[in-house]
């Protein structure tokens, strides 16, 4: 009778209508601390094996544990998978600034960016590689389908395929929240600008955003200077309103504040007699005549 032969510890195998690569081996702490770094891992409990969806960054932490431990085996199938994930780039995309602008972060997990890409790029060490915000650039990242992109990445991305223009540090609008309508910052390249915002008088750090209320305008409109932050429709509506409004406040602190004011006629006929300036200064303000 003959043999089979022994099953590899690292093979793909149909779970239901999805493929699943699947980890089985004899138990060690080192081999499993690692298998649980591999994306939506789970633990089968009566196979007393581990398995995970098939996709690109789950096939890189199964290389990362071929690598690490040469004394598991690995199917052709397994093989021929991660071989062809390599001729492929995997990595993550942020956004940081950077000699005073705004520049896209590569960190490559499996083959090679983009040329496109790459074109007046900067290594940074560690494997980051520092690339320009360009049109050219965000459309080639457009069509990766094995990259993870952050939030400020993003949106770089979707302001240059837009057309409107290099991307901001950041950029201020208005939303509807649980606490009601607020003015949020989105940040894009800049993370100083963030920390700054969250600084802000009544700023929440975790959710960028401040009150709509006329006391935040004179420190808000500094830090837009400040930081080159753009406003998008929906904030300059609302940031407009408050600047209107706050103008309003401070006409009226300053009459609250006068020493002097000329006579009304229309009172001084009612009143009779006469008035110090100062005494009209407080008619003024109680009757709300401008100054």
């Amino acid at each position: 009778m003959e043999l089979a032969p022994p099953r590899s510890n690292i093979e793909l195998r149909a779970r239901g209508d999805e493929q699943i690569v699947v980890l089985a081996f004899p138990y060690d702490a080192r081999v499993v601390h690692v298998v649980r770094g591999i994306p939506g891992r789970r633990f089968d409990w009566d196979r007393r094996e581990w398995w995970a969806p098939l996709d690109d960054w789950v096939g890189v932490h199964v290389a990362d544990v071929i690598e690490r431990f040469p004394e598991l085996s690995a199917s052709g199938e397994v093989l021929r998978w991660l071989a062809a994930i390599e001729r492929r780039w995997v990595g993550n995309v942020g956004a940081v600034r950077y000699d005073g602008r705004g520049w896209w972060t590569l960190s490559t997990r499996a083959g090679a960016p983009p040329p496109e890409l790459l074109e007046g790029s900067i290594a940074r060490g560690n494997g980051v590689v520092l690339a320009p915000l360009t049109r050219a650039g965000a459309e080639v990242l457009a069509e990766q389908d094995a990259i993870r992109i952050e939030a400020g990445a993003r949106r770089c991305l979707e302001a240059l395929l837009s057309g409107v223009g290099d991307p901001p540090p950041a950029r201020l609008t208005a939303v509807r929240t649980f606490d009601g309508e607020r003015l949020r910052l989105d940040v894009l390249w800049d993370p100083d600008a963030g920390k700054a915002f969250a600084k802000l008088p009544g700023g929440d750090e975790r959710s960028r955003t401040l009150p709509i209320d006329p006391w935040i305008v004179e420190p808000l409109d500094a830090f837009l200077a400040t930081f080159g932050v753009s406003v998008d429709a929906a904030g300059r509506e609302v940031l407009d309103a408050l600047r209107a409004e706050h103008a309003a406040a401070v006409g009226e602190i300053r009459r609250s504040r006068a020493t002097a004011g000329e006579p009304i006629e229309a009172v001084a006929a009612v009143l009779g007699g006469e008035l110090a300036p100062f005494q009209w200064a407080c008619v003024r303000l109680a009757c709300g005549f401008l100054t």
